[in-house]
């Protein structure tokens, strides 16, 4: 792999606990830095696919606990509460609040 030269993942000397299969990615060292290059029609790339996709899932799953802790009966809630209601980290509860707020289903005072 000197001299930025591209091989399969399978032909990388040393460590194998990463993806070995030739087929799902390459590698390419520039400067010393590793580029891990995914085929675009393998299934390993549909399997991050997939995974992304759940990601976005939970992120709406926590967006939606938020939002409906919000009624008329507790209009208001403050990052500290939000937080300790849903369990969730407060930079998490923060960057979602910022969202639904910069989208107007939240107003922040």
């Amino acid at each position: 792999m000197a001299n930025g030269h591209v091989e399969p993942l399978g032909d990388v000397p040393g460590d194998r606990t990463g993806l070995e299969c030739s087929r799902h990615a390459s590698v390419t060292t520039r400067d010393g830095m590793l580029t891990i290059v995914l085929h675009s029609d393998s299934d390993f790339s549909s399997e991050v696919r997939d995974v992304a996709q759940i990601t976005s899932i939970k992120v709406i799953d926590k967006s939606l606990r938020i939002l409906s802790l919000f009624t008329g009966n507790v209009p208001e809630w403050s990052l500290a509460e939000l937080t300790a209601e849903t369990g969730l980290a407060k930079s998490t509860v923060y960057r979602i609040v910022s969202v639904l707020a910069a989208h107007k289903y939240l107003e922040q005072h």
